[in-house]
């Protein structure tokens, strides 16, 4: 055997070991036990973990919980372009308490997070003491601190429990259940059914059952994904290729009404920036308002939230306000204006394609030349 031979017998040796060197250090971990719990203000906890994992747990406003898992100990900057910070908010009073096994905290309307020790996991709880949510202790938070990886696995209340969001997807079915949902921008031309992702990014979905509602905005920039219930019937998964796992989980207030989610959501991303005047299919915006042809009330477009707000022309009907799922022009809305007396039909107004409309609030764009 040459030296020549030799040289690259010895280098595929070291190749193999690195190799295998890294795929067994490259494995999921979860985030273990607490072994660390420290009173972050009036409304949150810090915990530190077995694997050096950190987790915040705190009521982000009164029906709103945050959670947020760092796998390299390190909470990133706590700053996101998805969130409207001009709202003014104030940290609700909180009640921490804790025991050997566990760390509850308890708002002013009875709303519980319980925090179980060992093996970390969290439970929600409205004001009645029924679960809004709860961690899968069997698929326990887990992440990949060479990859980047993190996830997270719910269990569902029921398999009749329902999920509706995500924005605009190219499913058949409104509902969510038994869907592997991708969101990483993607311009996917001439998609077919069930083709994801495509054009948008929503990480948001409502779960209803029994007319009790919740929501989860998972809030992270890298490529996320949402098994809700493919995998298992029993579970739902969410997670991302890297970045934090943080949620907000919105548990729909005293009624856990869907009306409740969607003005928390609202509150945390911000409302839909609107026009003074426009006209669309035979419908007309003044002042932010969605009139029909009789002046009387269809929508108020300042109560939508501002992210994955789209309306279609010519189906004002059935508008989807609200990442897929829809508010028909009946449903009352969060501080909605007053119906407008109705007034006689007029000759019917006319429409202009979205091409040549002209909204007054805002000049054109100069051309570039």
């Amino acid at each position: 055997m040459t030296a020549h031979q030799k040289t690259a017998r010895f280098c595929k040796y070291i190749c193999f070991v690195l190799l295998f060197s890294v795929q067994a250090w490259a494995e999921w971990q979860n985030v273990g036990n607490v072994t660390r719990v420290a009173v972050a203000g009036t409304n949150c906890v810090v915990l530190d973990t077995s694997s050096r994992a950190k987790v915040s747990v705190e009521f982000f406003d009164t029906d709103v919980v945050r959670i947020r898992v760092a796998p390299t100990g390190k909470f990133e900057r706590d700053f996101s372009y998805a969130v409207d910070y001009s709202e003014d908010r104030k940290s609700p009073l909180v009640k921490i308490t804790q025991s050997a096994t566990q760390i509850i905290l308890t708002n002013n309307s009875g709303t519980k997070a319980v925090i179980r020790k060992a093996p970390f996991s969290v439970q929600i709880f409205d004001e009645s003491g029924a679960i809004v949510l709860q961690d899968d202790t069997k698929h326990p938070t887990v992440f990949d601190r060479v990859t980047g990886e993190i996830q997270t696995t719910k269990l569902r209340r029921s398999e009749v429990e329902t999920y509706y969001g995500f924005g605009e997807k190219a499913f058949i079915e409104m509902s969510r259940n038994g869907k592997y949902i991708v969101n990483w921008n993607t311009d996917t031309f001439a998609y077919q059914i069930g083709t994801d992702p495509i054009y948008q990014s929503i990480p948001f979905f409502y779960g209803l059952q029994d007319g009790k509602a919740y929501g989860l905005f998972f809030n992270n920039t890298f490529r996320t994904y949402f098994d809700m219930g493919k995998t298992s019937p029993e579970r739902f998964a969410f997670g991302a290729n890297g970045g934090e796992l943080d949620y907000y989980v919105f548990t729909g207030g005293k009624n856990r009404s869907p009306q409740k989610v969607l003005e928390d959501y609202a509150k945390l991303t911000g409302k839909a920036a609107t026009t003074r005047s426009a006209r669309c299919a035979g419908f007309s915006v003044i002042d932010g308002a969605i009139l029909d042809l009789n002046a009387e009330l269809v929508l108020d477009l300042r109560d939508l939230p501002r992210r994955g707000h789209f309306i279609a022309p010519g189906e004002l009907h059935s508008i989807p306000v609200h990442h897929g799922s829809v508010l028909t022009s009946g449903a009352p809305l969060p501080g909605a204006l007053p119906p407008r007396r109705p007034r006689a039909r007029g000759p019917r107004a006319p429409t202009l394609p979205l091409s040549e409309m002209r909204w007054a609030a805002r000049p054109p764009a100069p051309r570039l030349h």
